[in-house]
């Protein structure tokens, strides 16, 4: 046997040379020989162990706090309720006559947000009066996806009657009504513009309160069967309602199974005073998010120019720009005139006359669209 190595009381050869930095009291005289021969000092497995319930207790405390976890403390506020359902009520925004003034500062304040708006122009007005926008601005604005253009007739030539009001197309003969209408129409067709909807100048049709009431049957409506050989889908009048101190008025609104030839509309700056965000908001009270009113779905509002308030038709940048801001605000749909018809599945070319009965309109003065 070797010099480096002896035998115990038990024949088992150890190494006598054990470093001097190694617990002996490890050694196991008695242990197999298929077994190892030494096992960790006591200290270190202290020390691993030591290590790894240290670790376990982190994790513990990582999974109580929600760090790194994604799980929220149970000192988190709860979640938001979620938001009432968007209504199925909506809002349209028409611009009349074609004012220079509505194309500067009126139609931007939409097209910067994508919003929708419908613009009445007088087909014989561009390009004549410094006052209006030319043929040039027009076709501009009908490629813009927000926006659509719709005919209000060729001259929008009003006589002024002894009551007050205006009358226009009602006071046409065949010819003339004619002209007015399915000529306009193909004036805006030779410009690449096929308009879907009229705006009749003063709110003058057949069923217009102080003509006959209740209204002659549809196929006695000249001004209305005239619109309707022309070509289009519709049209919106300005038939203006007294304010209610409760409720939105009666009249002023679409409805399912409406004549798709006598849309009733809002139109700003009545009675002398100027519209303002508080009347907008009450007129569209009807298509904020939650509400259900089956009577009041489409909200169609009437401008004019947008001269900041320089005569009586005009309104301010200031307030477009109110009015935008409150509709976003408040997720408010707002479609153009032709999607409002399709949403409630009114077409003046299918139209036989077959209507929900109308609402004789309150309107105190007269319109000056």
């Amino acid at each position: 046997m070797s010099r480096t190595t002896q035998e115990n009381d038990h024949g088992v050869v150890i190494a006598p040379n054990v470093s001097p930095n190694y617990d002996t009291s490890s050694w196991e005289p008695n242990r197999s020989v298929n077994e190892p021969r030494y096992r960790e000092p006591k200290q270190e497995v202290e020390k691993k162990l030591s290590r790894a319930a240290f670790g376990l207790i982190l994790i513990i405390a990582l999974l109580l706090t929600g760090c790194g976890s994604g799980s929220k403390s149970s000192q988190d506020p709860p979640p938001p309720p979620p938001p009432p359902p968007q209504s199925q009520n909506f809002v349209s925004i028409t611009f009349d006559d074609g004012y220079q003034s509505t194309y500067d500062n009126g139609l931007p304040i939409f097209d910067k947000v994508g919003m929708k708006y419908t613009w009445y122009i007088i087909s014989t007005f561009p390009d004549t009066d410094p006052f209006f926008a030319t043929w040039a601005e027009v076709l501009d604005v009908s490629k813009r996806p927000n926006a659509e253009i719709g005919n209000h007739t060729q001259t929008h030539n009003g006589v002024t009657q002894p009551d007050g009001t205006i009358k226009f197309l009602t006071m046409l003969d065949a010819a003339d009504l004619e002209s007015e209408t399915f000529g306009a129409q193909q004036d805006f067709i030779a410009k690449g513009i096929t308009p879907t909807t009229l705006a009749y100048p003063y709110g003058d049709y057949d069923m217009t309160p102080g003509n006959t009431w209740p209204p002659l049957p549809f196929s006695q409506q000249t001004v209305e069967q005239a619109v309707k050989k022309a070509g289009l889908m519709g049209a919106r009048t300005t038939d203006f309602c007294l304010p209610n101190p409760s409720t939105p008025p009666d009249c002023g609104y679409v409805e399912a199974g409406s004549n798709p030839f006598a849309l009733q509309a809002f139109e700003t700056n009545q009675n002398g005073t100027q519209t303002s965000l508080a009347d907008i908001q009450y007129w569209t009270s009807p298509a904020l998010p939650g509400t259900t009113d089956t009577t009041r779905r489409w909200t169609i509002i009437a401008f004019h120019s947008v001269d900041n308030g320089a005569d009586s038709d005009s309104v301010s940048s200031e307030l477009l720009q109110s009015m935008v801001d409150y509709f976003i605000a408040k997720k408010i749909r707002v479609v153009s005139m032709t999607e409002g018809l399709n949403i409630l599945g009114l077409n003046g070319q299918t139209f036989n006359g077959n209507a929900v009965p109308a609402v004789r309109p309150n309107r105190a003065s007269t319109s000056r669209n």
